[in-house]
């Protein structure tokens, strides 16, 4: 599976007709737009998913959910990085204990060289879930960048792979 099928495990693929049909009758369901938004991403249709989210957002402006939708679907963009951090920085806003846009945020900091910032957003994720798999896979990549970090960095692989053996990056980290 791909990463961004991996973001959207939630849905199921077969979820969206269903959902298209329901928010025929009701289009005006920021959850359903949603949802939808996280099936269509699944399936691999980026545009179509961007535009349920969009008015996701657009029904419900106060909706943490779909503003880290939103900014997970974009952080996978290198063209939509200013607008991924700020749709993820809104979700943290609404709903700063919400673990997701936090991990998301690291990763995409930490591509943007900013690595301070990148890894007190990761810690901060793990913080507010221990279980968060994905985040601690990505501290670790993030630390394996610094030569003094590389114990760390294996500490945080070691800690992806025991929360879910699947994670094949974390594993191929470790040797």
């Amino acid at each position: 599976g791909s990463t961004m099928a991996r973001r959207f495990e939630e849905t199921s693929p077969d979820d969206t007709e269903a959902l298209r049909k329901s928010i025929e009758i009701e289009p005006y369901n920021a959850n359903k737009l949603r949802r939808l938004g996280r099936a269509l991403a699944k399936r691999q249709l980026i545009t179509e998913a961007e535009s349920a989210f969009r008015r996701a957002i657009e029904l419900d402006p106060y909706d943490a959910l779909s503003f880290a939708c939103l900014g997970d679907l974009l952080e996978t963009m290198p063209e939509q990085t200013k607008e991924s951090e700020a749709a993820l920085r809104r979700a943290i806003e609404l709903d700063p204990k919400y673990a997701r846009p936090w991990g998301t945020l690291g990763s995409l900091l930490g591509r943007a060289e900013r690595l301070e910032e990148a890894e007190a957003a990761l810690m901060k994720a793990i913080e507010l879930d221990h279980t968060y798999d994905w985040a601690w896979a990505e501290l670790g990549i993030l630390l394996a960048r610094m030569p003094e970090r590389r114990k760390e960095a294996e500490t945080a692989f070691r800690k992806a792979v025991e929360l879910d053996p699947t994670r094949d990056y974390a594993w191929a980290n470790l040797g």
